[in-house]
């Protein structure tokens, strides 16, 4: 199974890794994604990102290129009437999971209402 995966669920549930580990689970996850977990692991611990770096290494997790196709679809459904400004980063992430129509897994479910399929790690774990 391919998942499209949020910055933020790197940070909760760790039962959420290894069920991907386990359960052969291909996770995409957007260069800007990756940024922003760039960002608060070089915070968080200094500027290392070795302890990141390991734990994308042991899974199945391709960073991902954001290009113009994936940009005009996070524009499009920006327009649907949702928050553009405060959530244009969410949007990009997003768009790969809406191109591909593979399942966005995020904990924070309103900045994605956009997309068809959308879960917590709980909610995947539990449906899968």
């Amino acid at each position: 199974m391919d998942v499209c995966l949020d910055s933020n669920v790197f940070r909760s549930d760790p039962d959420f890794l290894e069920w991907m580990r386990k359960k052969d689970v291909k996770g995409y996850l957007s260069s800007l994604a990756f940024m922003e977990l760039s960002y608060n692991e070089m915070k968080r611990v200094g500027g290392s990102m070795t302890r990141f770096l390991g734990i994308l290494n042991g899974l199945d997790i391709e960073v991902i290129s954001f290009d113009k196709g994936q940009a005009l679809i996070a524009a499009k459904n920006a327009l649907q009437g949702h928050d553009f400004s405060d959530n244009a980063v969410d949007y990009a992430i997003g768009a790969y999971a809406y191109k591909r129509k593979i399942p966005m897994v995020t904990n924070n479910k309103r900045h994605f209402k956009w997309l068809s399929e959308v879960y917590t790690p709980a909610e995947i774990m539990e449906k899968y």
